[in-house]
């Protein structure tokens, strides 16, 4: 007999768990970054030695950023070569350890709470803290595949919780089991080591005596000194940073403020004063709840509730540190909204979570703080209109990051031919400093089917491929039109047989250098490309040519038709340019001896520039080489000069200095002059600055034999 099967329905109290997971899940996989951001271009590099065989151990164990990511990169290694690194795998872990998180946070409470593990006010504060945990305000950690590390610590230190918890009176086992999450999440990332003193005082007052407690506690901090101390062996900070006491004191409501915002965020992202306010109310109502539990029940209070004042001390010690790093900054260039930061919140959210768990306490122990009907249904309507509120602000930055991951990976796809003067592309890179290095490493990910980053070569061919006709003609722009781009529009006119309705790239370069300054993909012979005024040299004619990439091929045949380009200064176009002048504008320094450098090097050069009394100073400097009338860079003047205000007894000297970075490739090889000019208004002429650098560039087959 055919048995039909009965109708399949979800209960209330599942859905209250799923609803924000199942949010979770379609916001990652729609807006989650596909390809490597920020600080994995560095983790890349494990990737290089694992491929020339050189890899090892201590690979996997250096600190980095202040972090030793030795468990996150076992997990991330492994499974870049099985995915050939598909970088929503690794969000999607991120995703599970923060459901395995939430798993273990009901557990927990259901530890605490056992006679009301199965009322409508248990679900409802659970389901509450799920909607917290999962929130889509931390979509800086959802959406990148490293920060799965952060979703790791959270959950070591739950279980770790867990642990502790489950067994009153504790035993030793128990203690020796709960340190080994916590050292997971010590060598995960930093944060796993301010776990250890957040999950002290269960460790205490999870013993039905004193003495026991410290002896516990104790062994507790025995462990988590050894494990702290294994971690700093071979600490070289590169950048250490001095934390000032004394600043703080002087500054410190602003540093108040910036640690109450960051324990706020997490439900009021979107509004620092609404962010700080909430911050106030957490953090009150967590000191309030804890000092009324222990005056009604004392001890047996503490006990009950331990594991949340753990998770609460948790996200209270990170906002601590956070702050200590991070506030100077905030106070001198960012300012509060810094702290607002969404990769921030995973941790904060911790001491909500708390709040919320330590509620139960009350109304289980019939304690007339609230009615606890009414004060439940207000939190629960303030928590759900936050979120909401958040969700909104985190789907806007999802499709912010989802148009970043479109743009890298395109810039990918012509990294290995990009100028070095665009920023364009570069920015998201810059993780690695020497563009040659990230070119190489981009080179060995490509070749293991990570990315895809081909070696692009341009063809010098005289065969017909194809024109292009450009809609502008040849034009003359302003150094900042339209924010510092040129968009260039035209249709092109292919060789039948390169016609190929998919893949095709249309890239432009200077005609007298075969790098790349802007690329562009063809809809219908129809294309458009945007170009950085950046990679021009002012006051230069240019002229730009086009090239086609067909399909996979890595060749990029040269297009007929050129345009061409001339950049100049807003309100500048046509200057003089004076070599004697009579007065002395200021000096640039030059080195003791000759530098000769190699094509790819960069070099710093510095002095100062000012107009005497007049006014109006000075702020740009710029530099030509040997006797062109145009420059290859420029740099602000903007540094404090106190020794050049004594000389002249003037405080109009106060911000006469200036120091810029030249590269090598902007200079033609050689033996070149360098010369810095500034703009006098008065005269409308540019005029030299005294003195000239010499120096020489050696071509690239020379490049590397010089000392």
């Amino acid at each position: 007999m055919l048995s039909i099967p009965r109708k399949i329905t979800i209960r209330s109290t599942t859905a209250l768990y799923l609803i924000p997971v199942l949010i979770l899940i379609a916001f990652v996989i729609i807006y989650g970054v596909r390809v490597p951001l920020w600080d994995e271009w560095a983790i890349a590099a494990i990737f290089e030695k694992i491929a020339q065989g050189k890899a090892g151990l201590s690979d996997f164990a250096e600190i980095y950023n202040d972090h030793r990511y030795f468990f996150l990169r076992l997990i991330v290694v492994p499974l870049a070569f099985i995915s050939g690194w598909e970088k929503i795998y690794e969000i999607l872990i991120g995703v599970l350890f923060a459901i395995l998180n939430g798993i273990f946070i009901v557990k927990i409470s259901r530890q605490c709470y056992p006679d009301i593990s199965h009322s409508q006010r248990f679900h409802i504060i659970n389901g509450l803290s799920w909607l917290i945990l999962f929130s889509l305000v931390q979509y800086q950690n959802w959406l990148w595949g490293l920060q799965l590390g952060i979703f790791l610590v959270n959950l070591c230190v739950t279980i770790s919780l867990w642990v502790l918890n489950s067994q009153q009176p504790q035993h030793q086992k128990s203690l020796i089991w709960a340190t080994l999450p916590m050292m997971i999440a010590s060598f995960t990332l930093a944060q796993g080591i301010i776990g250890w003193l957040a999950i002290l005082p269960t460790v205490f007052l999870t013993n039905t005596t004193i003495k026991s407690g410290l002896k516990n506690s104790l062994i507790w901090l025995g462990l988590f000194g050894i494990t702290t101390a294994v971690y700093v062996m071979g600490y070289n900070r590169d950048n250490p940073s001095n934390f000032n006491l004394l600043y703080l004191l002087n500054h410190s409501v602003f540093w108040a403020r910036f640690f109450l915002i960051l324990l706020g965020a997490p439900l009021g992202f979107y509004s620092v004063p609404i962010a700080n306010i909430l911050g106030v109310l957490v953090l009150f109502s967590f000191g309030g709840a804890i000092a009324w539990g222990y005056q009604k029940n004392g001890f047996q209070f503490l006990q009950t509730v331990a594991p949340w004042i753990s998770l609460a001390l948790f996200a209270l010690l990170f906002a601590a540190i956070t702050t200590f790093g991070r506030a100077e900054a905030a106070f001198t260039d960012l300012g509060l909204d810094f702290a607002l930061g969404s990769r921030y919140t995973s941790n904060s959210l911790f001491l909500w979570v708390a709040v919320l768990q330590i509620g139960l306490y009350f109304p289980n122990r019939e304690l007339p703080v609230i009615p606890w009907k009414r004060g439940l249904t207000g939190v629960a309507i303030l928590i759900i209109f936050l979120t909401a509120i958040n969700s909104v602000y985190a789907i806007k930055e999802g499709q912010f990051y989802r148009r970043v991951s479109n743009h890298i990976t395109s810039c990918l796809n012509v990294i290995q031919v990009w100028d070095d003067r665009s920023p364009n592309c570069w920015q998201w890179f810059k993780i690695i400093p020497s563009r040659d290095r990230f070119k190489q490493t981009a080179m060995v990910l490509n070749d293991l089917g990570f990315i895809d980053s081909p070696n692009l070569q341009f063809i010098k061919s005289s065969e017909n491929y194809g024109a292009i006709v450009w809609d502008n003609s040849p034009g003359v722009f302003s150094q900042n039109h339209q924010n510092g781009w040129i968009l260039l529009t035209g249709e092109l006119q292919l060789n039948p047989q390169l016609v190929d309705d998919n893949n095709q790239l249309l890239i432009l370069s200077k005609s007298s250098e075969t790098t790349a300054i802007a690329y562009s993909e063809i809809n219908q012979n129809m294309w458009r490309a945007a170009i950085e005024t950046a990679v021009f040299n002012l006051y230069q004619n240019t002229s730009i040519q086009a090239w086609i990439r067909v399909g996979e091929s890595a060749e990029l045949l040269p297009l007929a038709g050129e345009t061409q380009i001339k950049v100049i200064l807003d309100g500048i176009p046509n200057p003089r340019f004076n070599r004697q002048p009579e007065t002395i504008y200021g000096y640039i320094n030059p080195p003791l001896a000759t530098l000769t450098l190699n094509p790819g090097d960069r070099f710093m050069v510095d002095g100062w520039a000012a107009f005497g009394d007049r006014d109006q100073q000075p702020d740009r400097v710029f530099f030509s080489y040997n006797d062109q009338d145009f420059f290859f860079a420029d740099t602000e003047i903007n540094i404090q000069t106190p020794d050049i205000v004594q000389h002249f007894n003037s405080d109009r000297y106060s911000k006469s200095a200036w120091i810029a970075e030249l590269s090598a490739p902007d200079i033609p090889p050689g033996e070149t002059t360098i010369h810095a000019w500034v703009y006098d208004p008065d005269r409308g002429e540019f005029v030299t600055l005294q003195r000239e650098i010499t120096l020489i560039i050696l071509s690239e087959d020379q490049g590397g034999n010089h000392e």
